[in-house]
């Protein structure tokens, strides 16, 4: 028991976990669904928790951290394209040098400080990324994904004139500068406010 209790009394030990569980907390509020890094992060708050019990924790430097990452998360969230990760750091980084009462001589190593800076500053830089990239993703898969798709007017299609056309089993309002008779099939060949421009298939 002694062991463990000198094992988790260390001061850079406390931070690692506190770090680890936060990061599993980030992820998962990125990535929803994924449980496994919402779980280890979670063991790895309760574990530091314990062993910051065991130390002489500076309650405005935990506060500063838990701060900073908040603002990571809604980094992720809301994409402030590197606004919030930047006061973030900041928090992060203040909040690191004063976790623990320096007058007992228990600070946390900066070399480890600046390492994890930089970790989590490229994790939540590679969120970003994934969720951007996500974004661009469900546009593509939207009505940008019509462009191409072929189709069957509904009725008699006058130039010009808004009609209605059946596109991968929806019905969408359509326009065409040509006439189409009812049943024809169409190819779409752009979107504009909601409503496909066709054209009928030669």
């Amino acid at each position: 028991m002694e062991a463990i209790q000198s094992f988790f009394a260390n001061p850079d030990i406390a931070y690692l976990l506190l770090i680890l569980g936060f990061l599993g907390i980030l992820f998962e509020a990125a990535t929803p669904g994924v449980t496994f890094p919402g779980a280890v992060g979670t063991v790895s708050l309760l574990l530091s928790i314990y062993s910051m019990s065991l130390l002489p924790v500076n309650i405005t430097g935990l506060v500063l951290i838990t701060i900073g990452f908040i603002l990571f998360i809604l980094e992720v969230k809301v994409t402030s394209f590197g606004i919030l990760t930047f006061f973030g750091l900041l928090f992060y980084i203040f909040g690191s040098i004063y976790l623990f009462d320096s007058g007992v001589n228990m600070n946390v190593s900066p070399a480890l400080i600046v390492a994890s800076s930089l970790i989590l500053a490229a994790f939540t830089i590679f969120l970003l990324y994934l969720g951007l990239k996500a974004q661009r993703n469900r546009k593509a898969s939207g009505t940008n994904a019509l462009i191409g798709r072929q189709g069957i007017a509904l009725q008699d299609m006058f130039p010009n004139t808004p009609c209605e056309v059946k596109i991968m089993g929806e019905h969408w309002r359509a326009i065409s500068n040509e006439f189409i008779k009812e049943g024809e099939t169409v190819i779409v060949k752009n979107i504009k406010d909601l409503t496909v421009i066709v054209e009928k298939i030669h």
